[in-house]
């Protein structure tokens, strides 16, 4: 006993007769053009609500990463200790009178296309010292 996959369809969406009428030949196609048309449907749809659930995911993933760069930005990072030794050198070698170093921090990043404006002063000053160092002819 075998049981119907599928509930008995009427004749012009399984198969035509063997000289189908004009009429028959439409119905036939436009029950074909509209069954295509659903399943190009439901693939749109099902893509569509895909993309919104990873589109949802990678805002929260970006959205925990600006938290954890903002948290980090935060925080400044530790120096280590040979550095701050270095500068407390420094410092005590430059300036004579007592002092106290009270906090060091890491200057902002510059872009390293632009020259600071003392190392275009530094640049200057080397090149006035080697021209004048030379004798004209």
């Amino acid at each position: 006993m075998t049981l119907p996959l599928l509930p008995p369809l009427p004749p012009p969406v399984l198969a035509l007769s063997e000289h189908p009428t004009l009429l028959e030949d439409i119905q036939y196609q436009l029950v074909g053009f509209f069954i295509v048309l659903l399943t190009l449907i439901s693939i749109w749809l099902t893509l569509e609500v895909l993309g919104r659930l990873f589109r949802a995911a990678a805002a929260r993933k970006a959205a925990a990463a600006e938290a954890a760069a903002a948290d980090a930005a935060a925080r400044p990072d530790p120096l280590e200790p040979q550095v701050v030794a270095a500068i407390a050198a420094a410092v005590d070698v430059v300036v004579r009178d007592p002092h106290r170093i009270l906090s060091v921090t890491l200057a902002p990043d510059q872009p390293s296309s632009l020259p600071s404006v003392q190392q275009t002063a530094w640049s200057v000053e080397g090149r006035r010292q080697i021209y004048s160092s030379h004798k004209v002819r």
